[in-house]
């Protein structure tokens, strides 16, 4: 995430602000309903960011519900080689 933001500000401290927001927006709805989008791979979730081309990869502990945010990934990375 910390990537993607410092590239984004050196081309537009707009862009940078607007990708956090976005990052910000997803994260609540993860929060809200983990749940709600299918497991990709392993058990691993994601969601897909509108504006930019990132996913937020996690995976839900069956049995203490909690959320664990692995990545903040650009679409281009093999993420099997990386998750």
């Amino acid at each position: 995430m910390e990537e993607a933001f410092e590239y984004y500000l050196r081309i537009s401290e707009k862009l940078a602000i607007r990708i956090l927001r976005e990052i910000e927006n997803k994260l609540e709805i993860i929060s809200d309903i983990p749940e709600a989008f299918q497991v990709r791979y392993k058990e691993f979730r994601t969601i897909s960011l509108k504006k930019f081309p990132y996913m937020i990869h996690y995976f839900v502990d069956s049995k203490s519900l909690e959320i664990h945010i692995l990545a903040v990934l650009h679409t281009s990375v093999n993420t099997d080689k990386w998750l």
